[in-house]
C-alpha cells in the first residue's frame, strides 16, 4: 500500500526565505546592470561641468572604472540568481509532493549519500537542495550532490541530483551499473573492480552499460528484460545498491525542477526492479 503523502510543516518558512533571496539577487542583478551606464554618464557629466582640474580628473577616472563595479556585481549575481531560482523551484516541488525541503541537507542525509561506492573517498564534496520524505512505499532522500577526486585541472568532478531509496532492496547484492562511455573518467577514482560482468541475453545492455558486483551470479539474475529496458530507455542512468540502499542518478545531470516528479517515478521503477522477489 502506498504511503500517504503529508504536507511538510517546515517548508513555508524555507520557501519564504528562498523567495526573498531570489528577489534580492534579482534586484542587485538589475541594479548592477543599470549602474554600468549611469555611473559612466554621471561621472563623465560631472567631469565636464566641474571647473576644478583635480575634480575633473577624479570624475573622469571614476567614469572609466566605475562601470567595472556594476559588471562585477552583475557577474556575481548571475550565478546566485540561477542558484536561488533553482532552490525555490525545488522547494515548491518538494512541498507539493509532501516532502521536507532543506537548502542545506542534514548530516545524516549527506552521510547516507557518501556511503555509496560511487561517491566514496572523494577529496571534497557538497550537498544542496535536500528533500526527504515518503515516496510510494519508500523512504526517499534527494539532493544536488557534487564531489571531486583530486585538485585543480587534474581533478575528476561529478555533479548530479542523487536519488536514494533507503533500505529499499534488503537482500539484494551490492552492485554498480554505469554507462560505459563515461566510465573512464571515474573508474580509477572510485575503484570499480576489474571487467564488467555480462548480463546473459542482454547484448544491447552489455554494450552500453557496465555491471560491477562481487556476487556476479546473484547480481545478473536481477537484470530481467524489464530492468535492462528501463536502463536503455534512460541512456545515462547510473545505479548502485549498497547495504540495501538504492542510488539512482543521471550522469552529470542536475534534474530540472519541472522534471523532478517524472524522474522520481522512473527511479522508483528501477529501484523496484532491483528488489529480490
Amino acid at each position: 500500500m502506498a504511503a500517504a503523502k503529508k504536507k511538510a510543516p517546515d517548508n513555508d518558512q524555507e520557501i519564504s526565505r528562498l523567495r526573498s533571496r531570489k528577489m534580492l539577487t534579482l534586484g542587485v542583478f538589475y541594479g548592477s546592470i543599470a549602474f554600468i551606464p549611469l555611473s559612466c554618464i554621471v561621472c563623465c557629466g560631472a567631469a565636464g561641468l566641474i571647473p576644478n582640474d583635480t575634480a575633473k580628473a577624479i570624475f573622469g577616472i571614476a567614469g572609466m572604472f566605475s562601470p567595472l563595479i556594476g559588471l562585477g556585481g552583475m557577474i556575481l549575481m548571475w550565478s546566485d540568481r540561477s542558484r536561488f531560482a533553482r532552490s525555490l523551484d525545488l522547494a515548491q516541488q518538494a512541498d507539493e509532493m509532501g516532502m521536507t525541503f532543506a537548502e542545506k541537507p542534514g548530516k545524516r542525509e549527506l552521510k547516507l549519500v557518501r556511503s555509496f561506492q560511487l561517491f566514496r573517498d572523494s577529496s571534497s564534496d557538497a550537498g544542496r537542495n535536500g528533500m526527504t520524505g515518503a515516496y510510494e512505499d519508500a523512504s526517499l532522500v534527494v539532493m544536488d550532490y557534487s564531489c571531486a577526486w583530486g585538485v585543480g585541472g587534474d581533478a575528476s568532478v561529478l555533479n548530479q541530483t542523487a536519488i536514494v531509496f533507503e533500505d529499499f532492496a534488503e537482500g539484494t547484492p551490492d552492485l554498480v551499473v554505469y554507462p560505459k562511455c563515461m566510465l573512464d573518467k571515474l573508474s580509477d577514482a572510485v575503484g570499480l573492480p576489474g571487467q564488467a560482468i555480462k548480463v546473459p541475453k542482454a547484448d544491447k545492455f552489455n554494450k552500453k552499460y557496465g555491471l560491477y558486483a562481487a556476487q556476479a551470479v546473484a547480481a545478473t539474475s536481477l537484470f530481467t528484460p524489464k530492468l535492462t529496458d528501463l536502463c536503455l530507455d534512460e541512456a545515462s542512468v547510473v545505479l548502485e545498491v549498497t547495504a540495501g540502499n538504492v542510488l539512482v542518478y543521471w550522469y552529470e545531470t542536475d534534474i530540472p525542477p519541472d522534471e523532478l516528479a517524472e524522474r522520481l517515478a522512473i527511479a522508483h521503477k528501477i529501484a523496484e526492479a532491483l528488489r529480490r522477489e
